[in-house]
């Protein structure tokens, strides 16, 4: 739905308690995990990765060019800190993803930590891995879980690395590993290699050696995979909980959908807590469908993600995704990803997976891949990586991809005891408590209260029209996911009484939010015969009197309303994009002391009688937006999806 407004300064479940008071994880009735962070508001987690003062080396031309740029820039590193920190929070990002500079921690943004516990142990070689990686490469290694080393490395990582930021409240939690070669020596892609690989590679090892003794017995490769994923999950994850019981076990970044077979999802759900993997998918800019990555171009982004939660069965954060662009200057030969051919097609394209994954009810954030591009000859001979992938150039300038960010970072739900409020970074915040009178007290706009909001029924009673608010709020709901609280509210007397359901929305960056009737219940005893529906926006500032020469010029149009705050000189206005001619807005002067405030009403297509214990579901476009606009500039319009 589209909601047409003035361009101008707009406005308008199984709880782990083990990580009570950090960052942890709850799913709501209808399915959807959300992150809750340690003051008990949800919230989408969005990062970067490899945010850090010196960016990449080229070991072609032995210099760093970002860090070269950031000392004639900034000159000390301090300050370039506090410049990026900046830039993150403005761009709308609230996450340190991996590999980023320790320094920029416990300074308003969440951060994770990187423990690597198997590559290590692939670095090592010789019986310690069961596919070497020496050079340190991304997919290049396995470690050899049954040896002795594994434990002993595990505990050792856990005990230097968890046990110190145990009682960090900043902290969300442990990556585990980087994209390890569950496919072993075979094809990345292939399915039989992805089950068989690592099986083939420990059939060759010597018999004394830890993993061929425990192949001994299996009846597969499936069956020996299943025996390895359990082994990694079950001795990594003891171990960083017994150095830390209160943080998140995030996984082991999965080389994307198909970086490991179905078993080894499976006991990543079985160990973790949130379940990692890195993806690169392709977009149709035409059409706006996400498909799943390179290697499965012909399956949709959600088809893959549904599979593999199903696998699972724990919410999904997708830590590393990008969309290089050739206008960029850079070769982007090297590394995973579609490539566009502008950054105006970079731009769209990240913002049609950002709404995907925001969309998604599994996932509880992302972390974006990377702050800045990667040199013009590559990193190094083992990793010749070439490509548009960051936020920013080599000379520090930003790409339009981080308005994108910016503009969808997500409003702030919080709850303590009865109260709640959403808000946003326009500064526009929505507050009320269970049991309250309203569903909205007070709504404000940079701390300036500018009204309060609720739903009032035009309903036959005894054959005359009456007009009822709802008077209690009942429950409210966060659904980070979607984006929307749901405010559930009673009123009326008698016989006749009324819950109705509001789902309120809130722009993540402009002072909009948008409300919309989504049920109307008869909690009553008799015939709910209902008339109108109304959105009731109550502003302070009207209680002088006035008459309709007052009202600004668009009185007569009949989707829309504003009204004047003589304080300030400001106008506010609701509208809608509802299409039927009999929804209409109107203001109502009070007979006693003429105080006025705007009513959005919507009568339903057909009459409506709801018996008891019935309800009633209005269609779609039964919602109203809320927003305030400069005078000067109320003739120019802009759009909101």
């Amino acid at each position: 739905m589209r909601f047409h407004f003035c361009i101008l300064a707009i406005v308008a479940c199984a709880v782990s308690a083990a990580h009570a008071g950090f960052y942890r994880t709850e799913k709501s009735a209808d399915g959807t995990w959300q992150m809750v962070a340690p003051d008990g508001s949800a919230t989408f987690l969005s990062g970067v990765d490899h945010v850090n003062w010196t960016g990449q080396w080229c070991e072609r031309t032995r210099r760093a060019a970002y860090h070269e740029t950031n000392r004639k820039k900034y000159g000390a590193k301090a300050v370039w800190e506090t410049n990026t920190l900046a830039r993150l929070g403005k761009w709308g990002f609230n996450l340190l993803g991996a590999g980023c500079d320790n320094d920029l921690q416990h300074r308003g943004l969440a951060h994770t930590v990187y423990l690597d516990i198997g590559g290590k142990m692939a670095k090592k070689g010789g019986e310690c891995a069961i596919r070497p990686n020496p050079g340190n490469v991304p997919c290049g290694g396995f470690p050899n879980v049954f040896a002795p080393e594994w434990e002993w490395m595990c505990e050792k990582v856990a005990r230097e690395m968890c046990a110190k930021a145990k009682d960090d409240p900043d902290l969300v939690g442990y990556f585990i590993d980087n994209e390890l070669a569950w496919w072993g020596d075979g094809g990345m892609w292939e399915d039989d290699a992805l089950a068989g690989g690592l099986f083939d590679i420990v059939a060759a090892l010597p018999q004394d050696n830890p993993a061929r003794k425990a192949l001994a017995g299996q009846t597969s490769k499936v069956a020996f995979l299943e025996v390895l994923a359990e082994r990694y999950f079950s001795v990594a994850t003891a171990a960083i909980r017994r150095a830390d019981p209160n943080h998140l076990i995030l996984g082991c970044r999965f080389a994307g959908f198909k970086g490991a077979h179905e078993v080894v999802w499976r006991a990543a759900g079985r160990h973790c807590d949130i379940v990692t993997f890195n993806c690169y998918p392709w977009v149709d800019l035409d059409t706006g469908v996400v498909m799943a990555g390179t290697a499965l171009r012909n399956v949709r982004f959600d088809d893959a993600l549904a599979e593999r939660y199903n696998w699972a069965r724990k919410p999904f954060m997708v830590t590393e995704w990008s969309f290089p662009a050739i206008d960029s200057g850079l070769p982007c030969l090297h590394g995973a990803g579609q490539r566009f051919r502008t950054q105006d097609e970079r731009t769209r394209a990240t913002e049609i997976f950002l709404r995907a994954m925001i969309a998604s009810k599994p996932i509880v954030g992302h972390s974006y891949f990377m702050w800045v591009d990667e040199p013009y000859w590559g990193i190094r001979k083992e990793l010749p990586e070439d490509s548009n992938y960051g936020l920013l150039n080599e000379n520090d300038e930003p790409y339009p991809l981080v308005d994108v960010f910016a503009r969808m970072r997500p409003p702030v739900f919080s709850r303590r005891g009865d109260a709640y409020s959403l808000r946003n970074h326009g500064g526009m915040e929505l507050r009320g408590r269970i049991g309250g009178r309203q569903m909205v007290d007070a709504v404000s706009l940079h701390g300036a209260e500018i009204g309060s909001w609720n739903a009032m029924l035009q309903f036959v009673d005894c054959g005359k029209s009456v007009w009822r608010e709802t008077a209690r709020v009942v429950d409210v709901e966060w659904n980070a996911a979607r984006r929307v609280l749901t405010i559930l509210a009673e009123g009326g007397a008698g016989e006749i009484r009324f819950a109705v359901t509001h789902e309120i929305d809130m722009d993540g960056a402009r002072p909009i939010f948008r409300a919309r009737c989504a049920k109307i219940e008869n909690v009553g005893r008799a015939d709910l015969k209902l008339e109108r529906i109304y959105f009731r926006q109550y502003a302070p500032y009207a209680a002088a009197t006035v008459d309709k020469a007052q009202v600004p010029s668009l009185w007569k149009e009949p989707k829309r309303a504003e009204w004047n705050d003589p304080a300030t000189g400001r106008i506010w206005g609701l509208w809608t994009d509802a299409k039927d001619a009999d929804d209409f807005f109107r203001y109502y002067v009070s007979p006693k002391d003429g105080s006025v405030h705007p009513d959005a009403g919507f009568k339903p297509h057909e009459s409506v009688a709801i018996a008891p214990g019935a309800a009633y579901v209005p269609p779609e476009d039964c919602s109203w937006a809320v927003a305030e606009a400069d005078s000067a500039e109320y003739s120019k319009e802009a759009k909101v999806e």
